[in-house]
């Protein structure tokens, strides 16, 4: 499974000439199907407080013993501001803590 959390959007009326940025916070998973070529797009329902709409962050998934997989964002930007927050997100709640 690919999970993918924010990024930015150009939501400017002539595109190919100015760019107005949209940041966002989404979060999507895509899941394969090893060798069909087959995928399939869902945006799950998320709880809780959610991290502040970035791109340019890092991201990893964290499995702890037991638990259903996490993923940890860290840091990115946004149109003002360099952000310094990880955030984690547990899939087991479909919920952010930010920390």
């Amino acid at each position: 499974m690919v999970v993918l959390f924010g990024g930015v959007t150009n939501r400017s009326d002539a595109p190919e000439r100015i760019f107005k940025p949209e940041y966002l916070n989404d979060v999507f998973y895509l899941e394969l199907k090893s060798g069909s070529g087959i995928y399939n797009w869902t945006k799950p329902e998320c709880t809780g407080q959610g991290p502040s709409p970035r791109e340019s962050h890092s991201a990893i998934v964290y499995k702890p013993e037991g638990r259903a997989p996490m993923l940890v964002v860290y840091g990115g930007k946004d149109a003002v501001f360099l952000i310094g927050s990880k955030v984690l997100y547990d899939y087991a709640v479909l919920g952010h803590t930010i920390f």
